[in-house]
This record gives structure tokens, C-alpha cells and sequence, in this order.
């Protein structure tokens, strides 16, 4: 993966890739009756240890110093290969397929989760940018290539200067602001940055009209036309009720879900910061804008817009009646979203979330510890590590094929056999030509195999 690769902010896994062979896997030992290909092949398996969202190469570096830093000091208190073993099956649904990690054996794992997210977290192996060469000489194809890349940012370039301008920009800038929001298109295409760029009418028209979250609304009023940002505003001279509308009835919202993240990765601090163990401790913050951002729908419905982000780890649902009760204000805005700015202090109390679940599992995210100076405990819940092995998912591309209880319910608590893990690697989430991911760098957990 080269440079303009992860320019392009490919988000990055942090993997345990156990490449040891299972035994009851091998051996046939498995459910037959699903569909081959959702299975994963057994050179592919893995226990992913934590996530990251990697935005540049300085920043897949840094992740590369810190995961090394972590296997040295865990390998220093545990020689030898990290050992488990897997004792049954579950599911997700009928999504997702795992095998389990026996009870006993967690805690290893949890410990090595916990000193990889430490080393993140305390911003290990920040580095300075790294030097390209002066030249290269590219093949026909990939200046090709490129030459779709810088397209496709053309495009990407308009769409995120509209967004900084309409959403937070327009006053500093000189543009004569509406309180709903809007600007003149005319005053708007007179900033130097469209002349500069070669953008004109049609450009801007185009982007308010193919826009997949449709941040923005462009109409035409006594004959001139005006354009707004849907929502994400920060400037304060915006009037919510000349932009949105009132949310009245509790029955007109039955689902309310704001999306956020365990930990996110800092490209300021080059470190992951905690969100979700300030979140239960705070509650939401509009954090610099006008709004707390909310979708009216359930995470992975088709119909969600904007609102979410699609990388997001954790769900909070809102319990809409308490909040309309104690004058909460929520409105809807065009492109769906649902806003508030919270109660009196600016916030959402904790109070106030109705359940908190986990986004890739569905499962629970349970009550903080309130005894939090036992860090590893502390974390293990904010964060709900639950140590796996993924065998088998399907997907749209596998068209209805589902993974039944009964295909694999009697195995439930099968002895699946033992497994080896001798080193760490950090992979990149995209797939790769097998379908699966690319190892972007590999670090010894056994000090001895080094």
C-alpha cells in the first residue's frame, strides 16, 4: 500500500492473526450446510484485538511503534506463545458466525487489548513525516489511474469547501447570512476559491443534487437563487426554527440513536482519545456546533442519511418522551436528521439514554464500573471486548443466504481445539485480493520466535 493509499484515510485494523491451524476446523469437524462462501478460510483467521481509524501514513506508523512497544512489554510478563483455546459456537443473528474463547482464557487476551489500547491512548510512536523520493517514473496505467483519483477529489473538494462554508464559514467570510441558514448562490460563487478551482453553476448544482447525504438545499427565490446547508451548523446566527422543524409528539420519533465511538483516533494528539467513558460520565455535547446530532432510524437501515457516521462502534438510544417531558427541544431537518441542543446546561444527561448497545455485536454496553482506579476492568467494560474468532459472515453480495441456529447449534459447546499466537499484526480493514485483509506490518509476540 503506498502513500496515496493511506492518504486517502483508509480506515486500519489492529489484528491478532492466528494462522495456527483448528484442529476441529481441519478436520471437517465443522457445520457443512453453509454456504461456502461466507466461510472463512482457515490461513484467514483471526482475532481482531482492537480498531483503529487511521488517517495518513504518519499515522500508520505511529500505530506500527506503538503495537511493537505493546507485544515487547506483554511478552516480557507472558514468554512464549500466547495460548487459548476455543470452546463453541455462537452467533450474531444469522449474520455472523464465531467461535468462542473459553472463559478461562480471557484474560490474557484482555490484557493484551488493554496494553495496545494504553500505547495508543498515551500516544506512542508518533514519528515525524517520512520523506518520499524526488521523482518517480509511473507506468501509463497508473497515470491513468491517477488521473481518476484527482476526478473523483475534484469532486470530494467541492463537496467538503460547500460544507465548511455553509455550515460554518459563511460570516467570517464577508457572505450575508440568513437567519435560516442561507446564503445568495451568486455572492457564494464570487469567493475566489471557485474561479481558482474552475467550479461554476453547474458544478454547485450538480454536487446539491447528487450529494449521497444531501447536506445541502438549493432553491430559487425572487428569482435569484439560495443555498444552505441542511445541518452540522455551527454559526450562531442560524435560527433553528426558520431552518427545521419541531419535533412535537413523542410517537413522531419511536427511534432516536446518536452514534459515537469506544476510542477515536486523534490526528492533533497522534493517539487514541476516550469517548464513550466521557460520554457516560458527561452525557452528549453538541462539542463546537449547534446541535447534538441524531438518526431517526435503526443503525444499518437503508434509509439513514446523514446524521451517522458509518464507522461508528457504539449506539445511544434516546429516550424521546422523558426528554420532550422535562423541554428538551428535538427538531428534523431535511436530509433527516434530528437535532437538539439539549437541556438548559447544553447537554444529554446519561439520565436520559434510554440503552446503549454495541454496534457490530448488538450486544449490551453495560453500566461503568464505578470503582474505575482497576483500569483493566474499567476498560474491559466501557469497551466490551469480547475475545472471538469470526468463522463464517455473509453479505449482500451472498444474496439471502443466512447462517440458521440449527446448522450449528449442537456445536455449541465443542471443544474446537487449541490455538498458538506468536505474533501481532496491523491490517488494513479494506479487503484485499483474497477477499479478506492485508498485513501492513507484523511484530513478534513470543520474544524467542524475534
Amino acid at each position: 500500500m503506498g502513500p496515496m493509499d493511506l492518504a486517502q484515510a483508509e480506515p486500519c485494523d489492529l489484528l491478532c492473526h492466528t494462522s495456527a491451524a483448528f484442529p476441529t476446523v481441519a478436520s471437517g469437524g465443522m457445520p457443512r450446510s453453509l454456504d461456502e462462501r461466507s466461510l472463512m478460510p482457515a490461513q484467514k483467521l483471526h482475532l481482531t484485538l482492537a480498531v483503529l481509524t487511521l488517517r495518513s501514513e504518519q499515522d500508520v506508523e505511529a500505530a506500527k511503534l506503538g503495537l511493537a512497544n505493546a507485544a515487547a512489554e506483554f511478552a516480557k510478563e507472558h514468554p512464549g506463545p500466547l495460548n487459548f483455546r476455543l470452546s463453541g459456537l455462537d452467533s450474531d443473528g444469522d449474520a455472523v458466525l464465531f467461535a468462542k474463547v473459553r472463559p478461562e482464557d480471557e484474560a490474557s487476551l484482555r490484557s493484551l487489548h488493554r496494553r495496545i489500547q494504553e500505547r495508543m491512548l498515551a500516544g506512542e510512536g508518533a514519528v515525524p513525516p517520512s520523506t518520499s523520493p524526488a521523482s518517480q517514473v509511473a507506468e501509463p496505467e497508473q497515470v491513468q489511474n491517477d488521473q481518476e483519483q484527482i476526478t473523483t477529489a475534484s469532486n470530494e473538494k467541492l463537496s467538503r469547501y460547500l460544507t465548511r462554508v455553509l455550515r460554518h464559514d459563511a460570516v467570517r467570510l464577508g457572505l450575508a447570512l440568513r437567519s435560516d441558514g442561507s446564503v445568495g448562490l451568486q455572492e457564494l460563487l464570487a469567493l475566489p476559491f471557485f474561479k481558482s478551482n474552475g467550479f461554476v453553476e453547474k458544478d454547485v448544482e450538480a454536487e446539491v443534487r447528487c450529494n449521497n447525504k444531501q447536506r445541502f438545499q438549493l432553491w430559487t427565490e425572487d428569482g435569484a437563487g439560495r443555498i444552505r446547508a441542511s445541518q452540522g451548523h455551527k454559526m450562531k446566527e442560524v435560527v433553528d426554527s426558520e431552518l427545521l422543524q419541531p419535533v412535537q409528539r413523542a410517537e413522531d420519533l419511536p427511534v432516536c440513536i446518536h452514534g459515537t465511538y469506544f476510542t477515536k483516533w486523534s490526528p492533533k494528539k497522534k493517539c487514541q482519545v476516550q469517548v464513550w467513558s466521557q460520554i457516560k460520565q458527561e452525557g452528549l455535547k453538541p462539542m463546537g456546533r449547534n446541535h447534538i446530532h441524531f438518526v431517526p432510524h435503526e443503525v444499518g437501515s437503508r434509509t439513514v442519511i446523514s446524521g451517522m457516521r458509518e464507522d461508528c462502534a457504539v449506539a445511544i438510544y434516546l429516550d424521546v418522551p422523558k426528554a420532550l417531558e422535562q423541554g428538551i427541544k428535538l427538531y428534523r431537518s431535511a436530509n433527516d436528521v434530528i437535532l437538539t441542543r439539549g437541556d438548559e446546561s447544553g447537554r444529554i444527561p446519561p439520565a436520559l439514554f434510554q440503552r446503549v448497545v454495541e454496534i457490530k455485536s448488538g450486544r449490551p454496553v453495560e453500566e461503568p464500573c464505578i470503582d474505575t482506579t482497576d483500569s483493566e476492568t474499567a476498560d474491559e467494560v466501557g469497551q466490551g471486548f469480547h475475545p472471538h474468532v469470526k468463522l463464517a459472515k455473509t453479505s449482500r453480495a451472498h444474496g439471502k443466504a443466512r447462517i440458521p441456529k440449527a446448522c450449528w447449534q449442537e456445536f455449541r459447546d465443542t471443544d474446537l481445539g487449541p490455538v498458538a499466537v506468536d505474533r501481532l499484526e496491523l491490517c488494513r480493514m479494506k479487503a484485499d485480493a483474497g477477499g479478506y485483509y492485508q498485513i501492513e506490518a507484523s511484530v513478534p509476540l513470543d520474544h524467542r520466535s524475534s
